[in-house]
């Protein structure tokens, strides 16, 4: 029961910290390029200072008179650029999430001698916790169709993994599909070779709830709080 507990403790926490890791992720590549960013609890907002000014500007200048050519030229220009822009923005995320997981990864091959003598100690979780942060890509397959059956949604592909895609002039659930299905197959692999058989049933329950646990935590009421 201690381990269940803990287990599940562990799972409410990562999905929080992953997902704030997650929008880090996106502010990133955001401010090397040069736009200002602000940090909500489950999104990022960008936008550069000029082009916030030439909004300003653009909306002044309709309120009173015609807009200037040359306003209205730096302003598409501006847009036209954040747009490319927008592309780097959205990879950052499913980066960074992808990296830590195969930093876990990374951890329980260089611990492979110790995992084989059936020793389990705090590193190995650390591998096997981090491992699972690919467990996004399942999540967002499952909560997208769920929604689009549901009717709540027009397709089954959305978030980051969609605006890449059709950036890249894919179909909307190319990247989705693919870095979903190599989600699978690592999830499967830590699950069924690594975690201790005393483990596993208790490890795969306490990631169900503990992961259900922590977005409903943070998406409906931490977060909302915390960072609106």
């Amino acid at each position: 029961m201690k381990v269940s507990a803990l287990l599940s403790i562990s799972f409410v926490l990562l999905t929080i910290i992953g997902t704030l890791m997650h929008e880090m992720g996106h502010i990133v590549p955001a401010k090397l390029l040069g736009y200002e960013t602000t940090l909500h609890y489950g999104s990022m907002r960008w936008e550069r200072k000029s082009l916030k000014y030439s909004n300003q500007l653009f909306r002044k200048y309709t309120e009173k008179a015609k807009v200037p050519q040359l306003e209205l030229d730096k302003l598409d220009i501006l847009k036209k650029r954040e747009i490319d822009h927008g592309l780097w923005i959205s990879l950052g995320g499913p980066i960074q999430t992808m990296l830590t997981g195969f930093l876990g990864i990374f951890i329980l091959y260089i611990r492979r001698d110790t995992l084989k003598t059936n020793e389990f100690d705090f590193l190995d979780w650390i591998g096997v916790f981090l491992a699972f942060f690919w467990s996004r890509q399942i999540f967002n397959l499952f909560t997208g169709t769920l929604s689009f059956l549901l009717g709540n949604a027009s397709s089954p592909f959305g978030g980051d993994e969609a605006k890449i895609s059709t950036s890249l002039n894919l179909h909307a659930g190319t990247i989705g599909i693919i870095t979903g299905l190599i989600s699978v197959i690592i999830c499967s692999y830590v699950v069924f070779k690594v975690v201790p058989r005393r483990y596993k049933v208790k490890f795969m329950i306490s990631w169900l709830l503990g992961s259900i646990g922590g977005y409903i935590l943070w998406f409906y009421v931490l977060g909302p709080a915390l960072l609106p």
